[in-house]
């Protein structure tokens, strides 16, 4: 069911370069090249979404890559171009970059643009944590200037397996300099070993700790995952709702109905993860895959789990890794029972201080109760 208030946003992620100027740890793009997307291209293409977005209430336009700042000369044209003309929808721009290259008049332009472009910055934590991630490549970033310019923005913080032991120590880093964070783990790692979550469950008790001495700073995704479904699974209705359409209407993102990827020669896909460059693969097999069809999408060893309706999915992934868009890497599994489970802990312990925490946990006494027994139920099948 939709949520009124909510408008429905068609997401255009338009591949600008295979080019990149850093080699990253984690990066899934393994076949890059100096391919570029043509201006016209890209043109084109919006337009054409334009045209087929009856069923949307705003696009967002997204520039990707490799780094997108590589073509900063075909962005601004196409900013340019986009602010000059009118359009059927309300639009936003956004580009996700490394930051090295956001100085000079790339800067400046951006930030006399700050209203209707944004810029969404990949920070690793601590200069160590970042540097071991990213190719050395801290001191090459501006981190005022993001800050500054996008304050709401939150930058993108990814954990590999070498940075995880410290991963409470660089979110809390990030967070004294101001910004807000929004996380993940690297696919194509495994996340399953007893050691690894030993470790998580460490550095996400020292996060929640962080956080109840500091009820001002909201709370990073790491640890924040919305409970309030997982209460529902715990309701006297809930063995009717685990059951029920309702439960399993929505998929994590909007792969292929919401969000669409298209390539630096004008072919679409999915998602950016589809792209061959991306994933390897000349021939798609997720070609005849129906990403609107949400009993394609079901993992039917999840669907009695407690925490499925807010356990994180990556199809592209569970397609790289599994065979199949639907059926899930198990290795992310246990990984997100522990987000859940401190989670609860959090909020359980923040509900104690409601006036302090009001504005980070709407949910009453009562719904947090049963959503703490039905996180609890999964305790049993977390071997550490």
């Amino acid at each position: 069911m939709k949520d009124p208030t909510r408008n429905r946003r068609k997401t255009l992620m338009l591949t600008l370069t295979h080019e990149c100027n850093l080699s990253c740890r984690y990066c899934y793009e393994v076949n890059k090249s100096r391919s570029v997307m043509p201006v016209s291209v890209a043109r084109n293409t919006i337009e054409k979404h334009f045209k087929n977005s009856e069923a949307f209430d705003e696009i967002e336009i997204s520039f990707h890559g490799g780094e997108p700042l590589l073509q900063f000369d075909t962005i601004r044209s196409l900013c340019e171009w986009m602010w000059s003309q009118s359009w059927s929808k309300p639009f936003i721009i956004y580009a996700t970059t490394n930051g090295t290259l956001a100085h000079g008049e790339i800067q400046n332009w951006a930030a006399r643009n700050k209203d209707r472009f944004c810029l969404g910055l990949s920070l690793d934590g601590t200069e160590e944590m970042h540097n071991t991630n990213r190719s050395n490549s801290f001191n090459r970033i501006d981190l005022k200037f993001f800050q500054k310019t996008w304050p709401e923005q939150a930058v993108k913080m990814t954990v590999s397996d070498l940075t995880l032991p410290n991963v409470a120590e660089g979110i809390i880093y990030l967070h004294q300099l101001g910004f807000k964070i929004e996380g993940g783990f690297a696919y194509g790692l495994d996340w399953s070993s007893k050691k690894t979550l030993e470790i998580l469950a460490a550095q996400l008790e020292k996060l929640a700790d962080y956080y109840l001495l500091n009820p001002a700073i909201t709370p990073c995704s790491f640890i924040n995952m919305e409970l309030s479904v997982v209460g529902m699974m715990g309701s006297p209705e809930g063995e009717d709702l685990a059951m029920s359409e309702e439960r399993h209407s929505k998929k994590w993102c909007g792969i292929g109905t919401e969000l669409f990827a298209v390539d630096v020669d004008g072919t679409e896909y999915p998602c950016h993860l589809f792209l061959p460059f991306a994933s390897g693969r000349k021939t798609p097999a997720f070609a005849n895959f129906d990403f609107s069809d949400l009993g394609q999408l079901l993992d039917t060893r999840c669907e009695d789990c407690v925490i499925h309706p807010i356990c994180p999915t990556c199809y592209a992934s569970n397609l790289l890794e599994t065979g199949s868009p639907a059926t899930r890497n198990s290795s992310f599994c246990t990984l997100h029972k522990l987000r859940a489970l401190a989670s609860s802990n959090m909020q359980a312990r923040m509900i104690l201080r409601r006036s302090e925490f009001s504005k980070f946990n709407q949910m009453e006494p009562d719904e947090l109760l049963l959503t703490i027994m039905g996180i609890e139920s999964i305790q049993s099948s977390i071997r550490l």
